[in-house]
């Protein structure tokens, strides 16, 4: 979970690219801290409301689709298991241990994955994610 205090979109977009699977705009009420740390808890992840809306409009808008992306790859049902779990921020260790699999395995998926979509980074295959309409 990340609290900043600057809302640079470039450091929040890094800090995801890096595995933050949270983020709270600056100074949230205690209510919505509250209500943050029990998704994060639940979920695995909590982004506030408005910056999920901003995320949302960009995805619209495509500023974070890359076109190469192939949407049409036929994903075999283990990578798409492994960047679902990418996507909802667990770390290859984290994955492996969930699937009983190794980490090279996990390794495995997810190199295929990024050959056949053109997805790369934690940031894309989460954002090719919710545009293939999984999460």
């Amino acid at each position: 979970m990340y609290f900043l205090v600057m809302t640079d979109e470039p450091l929040i977009e890094a800090a995801m690219g890096e595995g933050a699977n949270s983020y709270f705009e600056k100074g949230p009420g205690i209510n919505e801290l509250i209500e943050g740390i029990k998704h994060v808890y639940e979920s695995n992840y909590y982004f506030s409301k408005e910056f999920s809306e901003s995320l949302i409009q960009k995805v619209l808008e495509h500023r974070l689709i890359n076109p190469s992306y192939n949407f049409t790859a036929k994903v075999s049902p283990k990578e798409k298991e492994v960047v679902l779990l990418i996507s909802k921020g667990l770390t290859n260790s984290e994955i492996a241990k969930q699937m009983g699999i190794s980490e090279n395995t996990v390794n495995d998926h997810k190199k295929k994955f990024t050959i056949k979509t053109k997805a790369k980074g934690k940031l894309e295959i989460s954002v090719y994610c919710f545009w293939r309409g999984w999460v």
